[in-house]
């Protein structure tokens, strides 16, 4: 609705023909028909949806790459401390992460002491996940009646998709990594890149090595994302009711909009926008 809204159009991810499987390095690579579901995607990319959305804020209102250090109570006003200068607000809206959140927060409010307790406690979803991408002149799994979707048990990529343009204007497959976070560390960015070259290879054939451009972006390595309990914890789905301490945010005049602390599909998209839209309907 929000999408329709701005305006913005989707459409499907390409899920046409048989899917791969990796059993082991040693094993051969085997074919099957899975059953789909529907995944829609942003034309142009989920930036847009940012970049429609900011477009209705002036200029002079937002400071850009100004890391938040802290955010305390001082005289009934909130003073917020960035890397260039400080800002004083009667009210404040969060859209971080729950642990992030409890890391930046100063308070001595005891109602807020437990409420920084428990957001310490939420994981935020995928935040130790990495992702790779390779694109390619054409979609040659295609041609050979594949869907662009593999799955692997040995990695370094565990699952695969086709990431392909909706105006096929680019072609690319995409995998999310499978390396543990605390063991992506150490290891040099150029050496993951081509393991997973040398695992599309070995799945989808020596087309796959016919790449125009990759990417490796790993979130686990975002000290703004992903805290030290995400990258030595399971991945686990974030949940918290603030049910208990809405009076005492309110009295405080804080508000918090991030995804993980959403009634409704919390660390997902929506979940994102239920929070926004729940925070905003609080604090007026």
């Amino acid at each position: 609705a929000l999408l329709e809204t701005l305006n913005i159009e989707i459409f499907e991810q390409y899920n046409q023909g048989d899917a791969l499987f990796e059993a082991d390095a040693q094993s051969k690579v085997e074919r099957f028909a899975p059953s789909y579901m529907e995944s829609l995607r942003v034309c142009g990319g989920m930036h847009r949806l940012i970049n429609r959305l900011a477009a209705g804020i002036a200029d002079d209102a937002v400071e850009l790459n100004s890391a938040v250090s802290g955010i305390r109570s001082i005289n009934s006003k909130w003073q917020v401390s960035c890397d260039k200068s400080d800002f004083l607000a009667d009210r404040v809206i969060i859209a971080a992460p729950p642990r992030v959140i409890a890391d930046k927060l100063d308070v001595t409010d005891e109602g807020l002491e437990s409420l920084k307790r428990a957001l310490a406690r939420v994981p935020t979803w995928m935040a130790a996940q990495a992702k790779f991408v390779a694109g390619y002149r054409k979609p040659f799994w295609r041609e050979q009646g594949l869907s662009g979707q593999a799955f692997s048990r040995c990695g370094p990529m565990v699952e695969i998709h086709d990431a392909s343009a909706a105006d096929n204007d680019g072609f690319a497959l995409f995998g999310f990594i499978g390396v543990p976070a605390r063991d992506r560390i150490d290891m040099p960015s150029e050496d993951l890149k081509q393991a997973c070259l040398s695992q599309l290879v070995k799945i989808f054939g020596e087309q796959a090595a016919d790449i125009e451009n990759c990417y490796l972006y790993d979130w686990g390595k975002n000290k703004l994302i992903a805290s030290t309990a995400d990258i030595h914890s399971q991945p686990e789905h974030p949940y918290i009711d603030l049910t208990q301490y809405r009076k005492c945010l309110k009295d405080n005049r804080l508000f918090l909009a991030s995804s993980e602390v959403a009634t409704q599909d919390p660390g997902y998209l929506r979940g994102a926008i239920v929070a926004a839209d729940s925070a905003v309907r609080e604090m007026f």
